[in-house]
This record gives C-alpha cells, structure tokens and sequence, in this order.
C-alpha cells in the first residue's frame, strides 16, 4: 500500500508544479512568482508527503524525493505533449542530471563519513 500512496503524492507534486508553476511565473509577478509558486507549492506538497507521512519515509530518510516526481511528470507531460522525439532529444540532458546526481551523493557520502569521523 505504500507504493500506492507514494504515487498519490508524487502525482498531487508534479501535477501541480506543471499545471501551475508556469502560469505564476509567467504572470505578473515574475521572480516574486517564482517564490510564491515555490512556497505555496512544494510547502503543501512536502508537509503531505513528509510531515504526514503519506509516502512513508523512515526516521533517517533523504526528503529529496519530491524533485523526482516532479521530474518524471515534467518529462512525462512534455512527452505526452509533443511526442516521443521529445523525449529523445531530452536524453543528453536526463544523462547529465543523472550524472550530477551521482556526484552529489557521492560527495554526501564522504561528508557524513568525515562528520562521522570527527564525532568519535
């Protein structure tokens, strides 16, 4: 059942951060729109999934989930729009986001081991 409402909530996430995020911005209020959009989205959205828990995380969990529900509907929704060449001409910069992704766990991953380590 976790699986299922993990769905939910990445689905209300991205859902609502492609359906509203460009409107705001792109409205009058500019970068003001951008923050706003920020606040009154992805607040909502993590107090949902996070703080009640909807999608299950344990007590030593990453809350960086969000920005991959986001991502997949954002491809997902772009793809669905404009066709699968799309998706194809996406594929370098999905590569490097991954990439980069890997980098920055990596280096979290020796910063935990050297606070661990001064900590003893």
């Amino acid at each position: 059942m976790k699986w299922l409402r993990s769905i939910i909530g990445y689905f209300f996430a991205g859902t609502l951060v492609m359906g509203v995020w460009g409107g705001v911005i792109t409205s009058d209020f500019g970068y003001l729109g951008g923050i706003l959009a920020g606040l009154l989205i992805i607040g909502p959205m993590w107090f949902m999934n996070h703080s009640m828990n909807l999608v299950g995380h344990g007590p030593n969990s990453g809350f960086i989930d969000l920005g991959m529900g986001v991502g997949i509907a954002g491809i997902a929704n772009d793809t669905i729009r404009e066709g699968a060449d799309f998706l194809v001409a996406a594929v370098p910069t999905i590569l490097v986001v991954l990439a980069g992704a890997v980098v920055g766990g990596l280096v979290a991953g020796l910063v935990e081991k050297d606070i661990a380590k001064d900590n003893k």
